[in-house]
C-alpha cells in the first residue's frame, strides 16, 4: 500500500518567495519602528536646521562686511578728496602770492 518511496518524498516543501511589495513595506516597518533610526532622523532634521541658521548668519555676516568695506572705501575717498582740495587750495594760493610778485615786478 505504501508504495512511495522515502527518497521520492521532498524533504520539506519550500515556503512561497514573499513579493517584493511585502519586503519593502516589512524593511519601512521595521526602519520606523527602529529607535535608533528614529533618534537619527531628528538629529539629522536639527543638523538640517542649525544649517540652515548657519547660512542666515553667513549672509549677514557677508552683508555687514560689504557695508564696513564701502564705508572704509568711501571714508579713503572722501579723505583724499579733502586732502587733494587742501592741495589745490594750498596751490591756488601760491599761484595768487606768484601773480602778485610778478605783477610787482612788471610794474
Amino acid at each position: 500500500m505504501n508504495d512511495i518511496n522515502e527518497e521520492q518524498l521532498p524533504e520539506s516543501v519550500p515556503e512561497p518567495e514573499p513579493e517584493p511589495e511585502d519586503i519593502i513595506e516589512e524593511s519601512m516597518e521595521n526602519i520606523v519602528a527602529n529607535p535608533r533610526i528614529v533618534e537619527l532622523e531628528s538629529l539629522i532634521t536639527s543638523i538640517n536646521s542649525k544649517l540652515s541658521d548657519l547660512k542666515s548668519v553667513e549672509q549677514e555676516y557677508i552683508q555687514k562686511v560689504s557695508q564696513t568695506k564701502n564705508k572704509i572705501i568711501k571714508r579713503r575717498y572722501e579723505n583724499n578728496l579733502k586732502s587733494t582740495t587742501e592741495e589745490i587750495e594750498a596751490n591756488e594760493k601760491k599761484l595768487l602770492e606768484y601773480q602778485t610778485e610778478l605783477e610787482s615786478l612788471t610794474n
